[in-house]
């Protein structure tokens, strides 16, 4: 798990945030995230496929496109 060490930032001592921190924050949800997924999804992931959560469901009709709320896995 990605953490970023705190314990030296106080009320008198602040602590600048770096393009590194953010990106470090930012793998860290897309990690958890990903290994949530891939357990929902399954073992039978393909790359550039797009594997639908719950919701997203077209109750449009031909090229009117109606898609209810939801998620998506993009892998």
């Amino acid at each position: 798990m990605r953490k970023i060490d705190t314990s030296y930032v106080t009320d008198t001592v602040a602590m600048p945030v770096k393009s590194g921190s953010i990106d470090h924050l930012q793998l860290s949800y897309q990690e958890a995230l990903q290994s949530l997924a891939n357990v929902l999804v399954g073992p039978g992931i393909v790359n550039s496929n797009v594997y639908i959560l719950f919701g997203c469901v077209n109750s449009g009709s031909g090229s009117n496109y109606v898609i209810s709320a939801g998620a998506v896995y993009y892998y």
